[in-house]
């Protein structure tokens, strides 16, 4: 998950392990490509209005390349 806001990502990944899931936050998009290659999300929760560059669009991208 890359989420700026600190309550929220707290929240979703709380709320993500509590079911079972394994979660790992980033607060900027930042290292975002070693992150994948070293932790192979399932599913990638991007906040698209992140503060600085990359944003959760270009994320989405990146991922899907």
């Amino acid at each position: 998950m890359v989420e700026d806001d600190t309550t929220l990502a707290a929240a979703l990944g709380a709320g993500l392990r509590r079911i079972g899931y394994e979660v790992e936050v980033a607060a900027d998009g930042g290292g975002f490509g070693a992150r994948v290659e070293r932790f192979h999300p399932d599913l990638a929760l991007l906040d698209v209005a992140l503060g600085d560059a990359p944003d959760g669009f270009e994320l989405a991208r990146m991922l899907r390349a």
